[in-house]
């Protein structure tokens, strides 16, 4: 059946944003995202990606999670482990092994993805140690929880971190990307700014605008970064709103 829907909004509305504190709102989204993937065309679902702030990899995978009759299946909801990552890693069993594995009490809500990737290899280590010298090294950074990282305190971890590995390239294999982490970090706070006052101005646009409940949305992601970030978006909700009240408790 072709895809034809372009109202992304819609989807959006359902789409629970603190989904990592619960299983079930992992696996509703999951089967959201599943149906809206079948619903919208591709233009409307880059749109609801942007909307609801979750990058391509990731709705791939919620998307994969969400197709997974075994997963969405309420039985096994309160087994089901509690982060999107590891019960991912699921979806690369078989259908039986899946249910042997659930249904065995292998798998609990308290299993990690590392585990899931252990039931994997079938309890094999991931490195094979007599290989140990001829194994290519990789040294790959990645900018996931920066709590209160402020820009200049990245920039002196990657002045840092380009030190040590050119002290010791010459010793080690290293496949080695350019690291540009205060740039990825510069950008992600500017995206949140964005998408924040994005917010704010489609909010301004209703009879009865509520600045408090926009901010509450981003507060959780804009703790993960730096007091002048923070302060930023205070500052954006006062300009939209042109109100002084105190709605940053």
């Amino acid at each position: 059946m072709p895809r034809e829907s372009t109202n992304h909004i819609s989807y959006s509305k359902k789409f629970r944003q603190n989904f990592n504190s619960s299983t079930q709102d992992i696996i509703y989204n999951c089967i959201l995202l599943a149906e809206a993937r079948d619903d919208l065309q591709d233009s409307a679902w880059k749109n609801l990606q942007q909307k609801i702030n979750l990058s391509e990899r990731v709705t791939q995978m919620l998307t994969k999670i969400g197709n997974s009759k075994i997963l969405t299946n309420t039985k096994y909801i309160n087994v089901l482990p509690g982060t999107y990552g590891a019960i991912y890693q699921l979806t690369k069993f078989t259908d039986t092994k899946l249910k042997s594995l659930l249904d065995s009490g292998k798998i609990t809500s308290s299993t990690t993805r590392q585990q899931v990737n252990i039931l994997r290899r079938g309890n094999v280590p991931s490195r094979d140690n007599t290989k140990k010298e001829n194994t290519k090294r990789f040294l790959n950074v990645r900018l996931n929880d920066v709590k209160g990282l402020s820009t200049d305190a990245m920039r002196s971890f990657e002045k840092d971190l380009n030190s040590l590995v050119s002290k010791y390239k010459s010793k080690l294999k290293l496949d080695i990307e350019d690291f540009k982490l205060t740039k990825r970090l510069e950008d992600r706070k500017k995206e949140i700014l964005q998408l924040l006052e994005r917010d704010l101005k489609t909010e301004s646009n209703k009879s009865n605008p509520n600045y408090n409940n926009v901010y509450r949305n981003y507060k959780d992601r804009l703790n993960l970064f730096d007091s002048e970030t923070i302060g930023s978006a205070q500052q954006l909700v006062e300009e939209i709103s042109k109100k002084k009240k105190k709605i940053f408790k």
